[in-house]
């Protein structure tokens, strides 16, 4: 059975559990691999000072990301075309879901973050690395849902804003030919 790329996109539109799955499998794989080969790790050259900057900055990031999806509902709300209309009608269920899913992700990352601050000990830091880990993983998964959703609802408004006819331009007023001349 070949699965098409529009199936595939589907499948993933429907099963937001995926990004977590993805997630534990990318985290969980990079602790194998530390507690096979003791001591080799991506997170093993930071002092503790340098640490806890990380975790604070992805803190920040993952807020801000989450900022920008408040932009990102007012233009799907705002699409009043005819596609657009169809579209929210038929798939209300699997956008509300997608973007709830976008939300909660990123808010559980911002408070992964600031739990590896937390968490994090200058005689064992091995703990808030894997949670800073988990939270980076799963905010760049949400964020390309993000950006996927966001370009589905900015070609449906593109299209419908294609279907309007355009306006002849306005005629001119004789006195205002007169002050450019």
């Amino acid at each position: 059975m070949s699965l098409s790329r529009a199936s595939m996109i589907d499948w993933w539109s429907e099963s937001a559990w995926v990004d977590y799955a993805f997630t534990v499998a990318v985290v969980g794989s990079h602790l194998g691999v530390v507690i096979g080969l003791r001591e080799v790790s991506i997170f093993s050259w930071p002092a503790e000072s340098q640490r806890l900057a990380i975790y604070n900055s992805g803190a920040t990031v993952v807020s801000i990301i989450v900022g920008i999806t408040a932009v990102a509902i007012p233009v799907y709300l705002a699409a009043g075309g005819e596609r657009a209309k169809a579209v929210r009608s038929q798939y209300a269920d699997e956008l509300r879901k997608n973007w709830r899913t976008v939300l909660s992700g990123m808010g559980l990352a911002a408070a992964l973050c600031l739990l590896a601050q937390i968490v994090d000990r200058p005689n064992q830091p091995e703990p808030s690395w894997f949670i800073f880990e988990f939270a980076a993983v799963l905010a760049v998964t949400k964020f390309l849902r993000l950006m996927w959703l966001f370009n589905a609802i900015i070609r449906v408004a593109d299209r419908d804003l294609g279907d309007i006819p355009r306006a002849s331009a306005p005629e001119l007023a004789k006195e205002w030919r007169r002050g450019a001349g």
